[in-house]
C-alpha cells in the first residue's frame, strides 16, 4: 500500500463488468492483431480502437509491436476475467493468481539461487 495514494480502493467488477471487460479486450486485441497481419500502419491501427489506445496503452503497445509479446500471460488475465464474469472468483483472487503467475514467470527465473 502506498501512503501517499489518497485513490480510494478500486471496486470490484461485477460478474456483468467483467463479462463486458473481457469480451472488449478479446475483440480489442483480434482487430489489432489483424490489423498488424495485415501491414496496416499504427497510426491507422490507432485511429480504428482509440478507446482502447487510451483505455489500455500498455496492452495496446505490446500487441503491435513488432517483438513478440506474452500471450500465456495475456491469455491467464482474460480467463480471470471469465471466472469472474461467471461469479466463481473476487477481483482479489483474480489478482493473487495473475500476479503468483507472472512472478513464476518473470520474477523468478531471474533469482539465482543461494547457496547453502
Amino acid at each position: 500500500m502506498n501512503p501517499g495514494n489518497t485513490d480510494p480502493p478500486a471496486k470490484d467488477l461485477t460478474p456483468t463488468e467483467a463479462r463486458d471487460r473481457v469480451r472488449y479486450v478479446r475483440a480489442m486485441v483480434a482487430k489489432c492483431e489483424e490489423m498488424k497481419e495485415a501491414l496496416a500502419t499504427v497510426d491507422a491501427i490507432k485511429a480504428a480502437v482509440p478507446e482502447f489506445v487510451r483505455d489500455y496503452p500498455n496492452l495496446f503497445e505490446a500487441v503491435i509491436s513488432t517483438e513478440p509479446y506474452h500471450k500465456a500471460s495475456l491469455r491467464t488475465m482474460l480467463a480471470m476475467l471469465d471466472r469472474m464474469a461467471e461469479g466463481t472468483l473476487k477481483q482479489h483472487q483474480a489478482s493473487v493468481i495473475v500476479g503468483e503467475r507472472l512472478f513464476d514467470t518473470f520474477a523468478k527465473p531471474q533469482v539465482k539461487p543461494q547457496n547453502q
